[in-house]
């Protein structure tokens, strides 16, 4: 998700990782294990499974609809094979890109769970602040698809600096995400503040972890109806099947509204 250079200072930090807890306690305490950061990933296996059959199907469809249409004889125009032969990948493509994703956040997520008992040792926490955000919600509910925030904070001490982290299907509603002023809690590798912009781009590591609460924002809202919470169930499962969260990221934001 692109951000406005206006409100922020550049792209998303792919090696900062983003949870919403649900107190602020929870926010300022490092969980034990991974498990509560990143959601249930889909195994490998599944995952390549998961390409054979879109390999099959893409391989069908490029059969069917490209090698039926095509002209031998020479009767239409010449971009006639040209257009049947692009046609069938306008659609293939939107059925790949979200797969080819899914393998780039399933390297991000196994990356940043066997590294995180080091991670763990190795970090301090800085205190932060919330200087700007924004929010995605789900068109017939408010239910938070998407979440990008920028934090201000200062590591080395004395150093100011700021990080754009980015949650995707973060399990809150709306009147729930995160405002300007808001607290972080921030744990970074006690070398990362030193470390020059080239390596820190391509360390292997997840070196920052950025935690918020929702708490603040629960504290002004009604407590939640069950109608209310079946139309957020609801709003997701829209996201689902539309592609725009995949199968662990829809069962983990599913789970955070369940409690």
């Amino acid at each position: 998700m692109a951000a406005p250079q206006s409100l922020f200072p550049g792209p998303v930090d792919r090696r900062a990782v983003l949870r919403i807890a649900a107190t602020a306690h929870d926010a300022a305490v490092l969980p034990e294990g991974p498990e509560r950061i990143v959601p249930p990933m889909m195994s490998v296996w599944r995952r390549l499974l998961l390409g054979v059959v879109l390999l099959a199907g893409s391989v069908l469809a490029v059969w069917v609809i490209t090698v039926g249409a095509w002209d031998d004889e020479g009767f239409f125009p010449w971009y006639w094979n040209v257009l049947w032969l692009f046609f069938p990948w306008i659609f293939l493509v939107q059925a790949w890109l979200p797969y080819l994703a899914g393998w780039k956040r399933y390297a991000e997520s196994r990356r940043f769970i066997d590294h995180y008992a080091a991670f763990r040792q190795e970090s301090v926490r800085v205190p932060g602040t919330v200087t700007g955000t924004l929010v995605r919600t789900a068109e017939s509910n408010d239910a938070v698809s998407a979440l990008v925030v920028k934090v201000h904070y200062e590591w080395p001490p004395g150093k100011p600096s700021d990080v754009v982290v980015a949650s995707r299907a973060p399990g809150i509603r709306r009147s729930e995400a995160p405002e300007n002023g808001d607290p972080a809690f921030i744990w970074i590798e006690r070398d990362a503040g030193r470390a020059s912009s080239g390596a820190s781009a391509s360390s292997a590591k997840a070196r920052m972890l950025v935690q918020l609460s929702r708490a603040a924002r629960t504290e002004r809202r009604p407590a939640s109806t069950t109608v209310g919470l079946a139309e957020e169930l609801e709003a997701l499962a829209v996201l689902h099947r539309n592609g725009e969260l995949s199968s662990e990221e829809f069962t983990a934001a599913k789970a955070r509204l369940l409690g």
